[in-house]
């Protein structure tokens, strides 16, 4: 049980892995329709085979979790019949703090309340108000003395150099699909997809928009000049149209 546990979902990941890329191929302009579908099918070979090895697996686990609980006074033997419901449901949320007695106002809207959820969470960060920046400094300056662990003279001096193209390219490609974006909107999986463009059109001797030296530059900029604490207007940037293909417009 303890290995299905970590061999289950790494399998997952993999097949989720694998789903992706056969998504990017199969959209991927570049590429003529043999090449799509040889490349398919080597991706969907390795996807069935993957597939087959997580049900077995599940299923084995299953059976031997039955025969070891299943006919014992425990918690699997008494959940295993019952219905799973879903939890922590929230139908509504208070607007604001005024007239909480009076006449209370709520919202319902899935949408408007995740908004309402962020910007609280948000001003929670931002909120100092009743402490002195003198005192708050003195207890961040005590909490960090606690900590024993402390970086290296190497270590230090690795933090000193700026990120390299490699760096970002790295970064970029250990970072995990099919996560939330973040507050620009922008999942990790545009940017890949840019990066890959990049690197077809290049390979084709074909002018591209380079993602990752605009991302350096960024990262760069932000690590000497620190962030800008102004609020900027959004702004939206589009993906180059091809033949056929409907214009793509990233709000940011």
């Amino acid at each position: 049980r303890d290995k299905s546990r970590i061999v289950v979902p790494k399998l997952t990941e993999e097949i989720a892995e694998i789903k992706n890329k056969m998504d990017i191929i199969v959209n991927d302009k570049e590429l003529t329709e043999d090449e799509k579908a040889l490349s398919g099918a080597v991706l969907q070979e390795k996807l069935s085979r993957l597939e087959k090895q997580r049900h077995s697996g599940s299923r084995l686990s299953a059976q031997v979790r039955n025969r070891l609980e299943g006919e014992v006074i425990s918690t699997y033997w008494t959940q295993i019949n019952k219905p799973h419901k879903p939890r922590d449901i929230i139908n509504r949320l208070r607007k604001g703090i005024e007239n909480i007695e009076d006449s209370p106002q709520y919202e319902t809207n899935s949408k408007n309340m995740a908004d309402m959820a962020r910007q609280y969470h948000n001003s929670l960060q931002n909120d100092q108000t009743g402490v002195p920046r003198a005192v708050r400094e003195a207890k961040t300056t005590t909490v960090l003395g606690r900590v024993a662990r402390q970086t290296t003279e190497e270590q230090k001096e690795l933090l000193k150099k700026k990120l390299t193209l490699e760096d970002v390219r790295y970064a970029l490609r250990k970072s995990a699909n099919f996560k939330a974006p973040g507050l620009n909107g922008i999942t990790y999986e545009v940017w890949k997809i840019l990066d890959q463009r990049y690197e077809s059109a290049k390979a084709n001797d074909k002018r591209a928009f380079n993602i990752l030296r605009v991302l350096l530059r960024v990262y760069n900029d932000i690590e000497k000049y620190g962030v800008v604490k102004v609020r900027l207007q959004p702004f939206s940037f589009r993906l180059s149209p091809r033949a056929k293909q409907t214009e793509t417009v990233i709000n940011v």
